[in-house]
């Protein structure tokens, strides 16, 4: 059951990654984040950040995933992402 949890937790990652690589230079929807889990969320976030990304990029991509995971920006910084620091 845990395997099982674990690829599928894999597959969201790597589908959120994309979806935030796309987002970084296209406007996505922010309902595209919606029912996003908080620990995929920051995996992803993780996946995706670059040291050359500009402010407003960062920003861009919290505001998008943040829009509708109330509590989301408290997990993330407990969980020391990159993205928030």
């Amino acid at each position: 059951m845990l395997r099982r949890q674990a690829m599928l937790r894999a597959g969201y990652v790597a589908h959120y990654a994309q979806l935030l690589r796309h987002n970084k230079y296209a406007h996505v929807d922010p309902m595209a984040y919606a029912h996003i889990e908080w620990s995929v969320a920051h995996l992803a976030l993780e996946t995706v950040y670059d040291a050359r990304d500009t402010e407003e990029i960062r920003t861009a991509l919290l505001r998008n995933i943040l829009c509708l995971n109330r509590g989301l920006i408290g997990f993330l910084k407990l969980k020391n992402n990159r993205y928030v620091l």
